[in-house]
């Protein structure tokens, strides 16, 4: 941190600069066993059982269950996106990846922050991956084994970025910016790819 430019109370923070989100005590005590990861939101709970779902009741198969709580291992996955509903008592994760069986001796006794739930996911998680035969597919797999591309050009559309009166590049560029720097989560999004054409990918 440098001192202020001016006679205002303010400072300007230099890179590498080091931040920690500080949601503290959530639970990873014995009662919970899943955790899963959406962006900046995380939710820790008891669950007894988890399914896949491919869109109807009837395509329900089961993913991972511990009805006794007594699972020497949590469920972990990073999600785009998931509700939690209190009244029902479930948890619907959409696009959900890097299924995680994570020892509870690697995870604190009691509770952790951010921070620490991340690192420890991101650091342990592929050597603990679920691991669920389903034919030639996995129920949840890591990104790793699901990579279409590892780099290339991100377009709103396949004429390139828009330029209207909506600011659809600077809203998207708003709600999509993470990257996975200074303890924060990858952000994540649909996106339609050509399988012979590697250039680009588009939102829509």
């Amino acid at each position: 941190m440098v001192p202020p430019l001016s006679n205002d109370p303010f400072f300007q923070l230099e890179w590498p600069y080091h931040c920690e989100r500080r949601c503290q005590s959530i639970p990873t005590d014995p009662s919970r066993n899943v955790i899963f990861l959406s962006g900046d939101r995380m939710v820790s709970a008891s669950c007894d059982a988890a399914f896949r779902n491919d869109g109807d009741d009837y395509s329900r198969r089961p993913v991972w269950s511990d009805p006794g709580r007594t699972s020497p291992s949590v469920l972990m996955a990073s999600c785009t996106d998931f509700d939690a509903d209190p009244v029902s008592g479930t948890i619907v994760g959409r696009d959900c990846v890097n299924g995680t069986l994570m020892p509870r001796r690697l995870l604190p006794p009691h509770s952790a922050n951010y921070t620490l739930i991340h690192r420890i996911f991101y650091e342990s998680g592929l050597r603990h991956a679920l691991r669920v035969p389903d034919g030639e597919t996995q129920m949840m797999p890591f990104e790793s084994e699901i990579v279409i591309y590892n780099r290339t050009r991100l377009l709103i559309n396949t004429e390139a970025c828009v330029n209207t009166l909506q600011h659809e590049c600077t809203q998207f560029y708003l709600d999509h910016r993470r990257d996975g720097r200074n303890y924060s989560a990858n952000d994540r999004f649909p996106c339609h790819y050509t399988p012979n054409h590697d250039e680009f990918v588009t939102t829509r």
